[in-house]
């Protein structure tokens, strides 16, 4: 079937943006799932993105006490790389509609240093699907489905049915919890920050301290050592599951030297 999306690469590109209005954001979402012409251009956009972000990367990371020459050149090479791989990509998008997988783990652009973002990185969080008797009401359908892409790792598309399902119940954690967890493993760190927040706001549930325990990690990825201190130590006074974990990594960021907080 034919797309009738006439502005598609303007959508996709306000959509991984930010700049679409929330009615909006979610029409195409619901929208790209059953439609593979946006689902292929979103994801050859994403794996775009990724390409031009590691090729800043290698550029900024030329060291400015290298003869000037030398600098330069290693520079605009490394510039030409990031051009050429933005053309082929582009040129894909024009000639398959197979979707490219962009990475599943991607770290803030700032961080403070190489050793502060080794201690944000984390590993997904398990889930292990209830066993459900009788109908499930609409909101455990949109997660259950998002979970499964949650399970293979695609956790930028497990997001759309996570809000949409958090937005019917938003008193439900596991709901909140999981869509924070895919929005930090998708690169998207204030708005993880926001729904783990959200999740520990709704009182002494079951996922309390590990929403305390990876809002510690997400504030390391933004840099804000002290913040990853103060939940890290709301989750030592919980005294739950997670406590070695949070006391070992409390004495690590507490031993480094001094950062700017």
């Amino acid at each position: 079937m034919l797309c009738a999306l006439t502005n598609r690469q303007e959508v996709v590109e306000g959509y991984l943006s930010g700049s679409l209005a929330p009615e909006k954001r979610d029409s195409f979402e619901e929208h790209y799932f059953g439609c593979d012409e946006c689902f292929a251009t979103l994801q050859a956009h994403r794996a775009l993105q990724a390409e031009l972000s590691a090729g800043a990367a290698q550029i900024r990371a030329v060291s400015p006490r290298k003869p000037g020459f030398w600098r330069w050149s290693v520079a605009i090479a490394t510039a030409a790389i990031v051009i050429v791989a933005a053309i082929g990509i582009r040129w894909s998008m024009k000639r398959s509609s197979t979707p490219t997988v962009p990475p599943t783990q991607a770290m803030q652009a700032n961080p403070t240093g190489p050793a502060l973002a080794e201690l944000a990185h984390f590993d997904p969080p398990p889930y292990t699907p209830a066993v459900m008797r009788g109908v499930q009401d609409e909101a455990t359908r949109k997660f259950s489905a998002a979970m499964k892409q949650y399970q293979q790792g695609r956790y930028d598309l497990a997001i759309p049915g996570l809000r949409q399902a958090a937005k019917l119940n938003p008193e439900d954690p596991g709901f909140i919890f999981f869509l924070g967890i895919s929005q930090l493993l998708s690169g998207n760190t204030d708005e993880g920050v926001a729904a783990l927040q959200q999740c520990i706001a709704l009182g002494d549930t079951p996922y309390v301290e590990e929403a305390h325990y990876y809002l510690a990690k997400a504030s390391l990825q933004k840099g804000d050592v002290t913040a990853a201190e103060k939940e890290l130590q709301a989750v030592v006074q919980l005294k739950g599951s997670l406590l070695s974990k949070a006391q070992e990594l409390l004495q690590v960021i507490q031993s480094r030297a001094p950062v700017a907080r």
